[in-house]
């Protein structure tokens, strides 16, 4: 998609981490709030990382993308991100 590609081409430009998940079905809202609950069914399609760490298959949670990515992207509800980043005010 258009926003899919903007925001993977601006990770490049300014040297930032990104990732894309699909397919979470099992997130739900106590997830999303957990620091260490893994969210279920969440597969990475793809991810830029400013360290390459050479997993494609990664637990996805709060805590690792928190420590891991800049940028979040996929089929998420409004507020996700919110949630992931909420104490990491210096990344932004």
């Amino acid at each position: 998609s258009t926003l899919r590609s903007f925001f993977q081409k601006f990770a490049q430009i300014c040297s930032k981490s990104w990732i894309l998940v699909i397919h979470c079905t099992g997130v739900n809202l106590s997830t999303i709030q957990s620091e260490e609950g893994n969210w279920e069914k969440c597969d990475v399609k793809s991810k830029l990382e400013s360290v390459a760490r050479g997993r494609r298959s990664l637990s996805v949670n709060n805590s690792m993308l928190r420590e891991r990515f800049d940028i979040l992207g996929g089929h998420l509800r409004i507020g996700t991100a919110d949630n992931v980043f909420r104490n990491n005010s210096s990344k932004h």
